[in-house]
């Protein structure tokens, strides 16, 4: 009785059991906190920024346009800006009136100049 997930000690709300079986980050619905933010902010190990930009415009429009998500529109957005992705979310976020994360660059572009002097 009051135990979380298997019985073990812990938070049984659905955002605590999605947040422990997919990661603090969690992309499940209603858990998203700033605009688009899927636990792709600082980039998933290896992930490339057209999925980073997916994910994170994905989960704004599951909460404000969701039309869009089965029309093709979002695809169509992305492939037509390839080249400008954060460009777009930033204008995505703005059309919502939400906070964006910062630019991801891509995997490992931060750890490229860490520890280098």
């Amino acid at each position: 009785t009051g135990g979380g997930l298997f019985g073990a000690p812990g938070t049984t709300s659905a955002a605590g059991t999605a947040a422990g079986l997919f990661g603090a980050g969690s992309s499940a619905p209603g858990l998203v906190g700033t605009a688009g933010a899927t636990g792709t902010s600082a980039g998933a190990a290896g992930a490339a920024p057209m999925d980073v930009y997916r994910a994170r415009l994905t989960a704004i429009y599951q909460q404000h346009k969701p039309e869009k998500l089965t029309d093709g529109s979002l695809e169509k957005l992305l492939t037509k800006h390839a080249g400008a992705l954060h460009a777009l979310y930033l204008r995505v976020c703005q059309t919502y009136k939400l906070t964006p994360e910062p630019e991801y660059a891509g995997p490992g572009a931060g750890a490229a100049s860490a520890g280098m002097s």
